[in-house]
């Protein structure tokens, strides 16, 4: 992987995340444990929840060329979109 032009091993790269994931977990072993619980499940759902529809609208739309799904849509299933 390269960053800012130096290329970094791939292990260092997994122990970095490893090591950023088990200090957010620190956070809810904490005193405001609970209040980082809130949070998460107040918020985190409905955020992934938008990225994931934009990421997947960005994909069908640009990536794989929105005649090349209707070709396939259309051979699987008979009938074209809307």
């Amino acid at each position: 992987m390269k960053f800012r032009g130096k290329i970094i091993p791939m292990p260092i790269v997994r122990m970095l995340i490893c090591v950023l994931i088990s200090f957010a977990g620190f956070l809810f072993c904490s005193q405001g444990g609970f209040y980082y619980l809130g949070f998460a499940d107040s918020y985190a759902v409905g955020s992934n929840l938008i990225i994931g529809v934009f990421i997947e609208t960005f994909f069908f739309t640009w990536v794989e060329k929105w005649d090349l799904i209707e070709e396939k849509i259309l051979i699987n299933i008979g009938d074209g979109t809307p």
